[in-house]
């Protein structure tokens, strides 16, 4: 009979060997994988399903495809970009010339415009 741990181990291998394969195919970001002890259970077959769905999450994402989590929603410190940008833009317009503060404006709205991103640390 397998542990938790070493069954979490076997799915993380799993999953990294996968996900090698998948960034070859596709961009995908290798930070996107965090595996943690879930609870999998002391059974091979329930570790399996478990690392199956991850894999099927996974390639989804990758794919662009919006996955709605199993795990519940917990409030976050993250930045939002649009509050970001109106942060840069006051201290830039407090800070710099005129003529600097209108062209980092540009900049910086036109990121806004084409970035689908949320949040900053999703900018990279």
């Amino acid at each position: 009979m397998y542990s938790t741990d070493d069954l979490v181990q076997r799915a993380v291998q799993a999953l990294r060997k996968m996900q090698k394969v998948e960034a070859a195919k596709v961009n995908f970001a290798p930070a996107e994988l965090s595996v943690t002890n879930a609870g999998v259970g002391d059974d091979a077959a329930e570790a399996l399903a478990a690392a199956r769905k991850m894999e099927a999450t996974l390639k989804a994402k990758a794919l662009g495809v919006a996955v709605k989590s199993s795990l519940p929603e917990t409030p976050s410190n993250r930045i939002k970009l649009a509050d970001a940008i109106a942060e840069y833009k006051a201290e830039t317009k407090e800070h710099k010339s005129r003529r600097t503060y209108l062209n980092y404006a540009r900049a910086v709205d036109l990121l806004a415009k084409g970035c689908p991103k949320t949040y900053v640390d999703e900018v990279g």
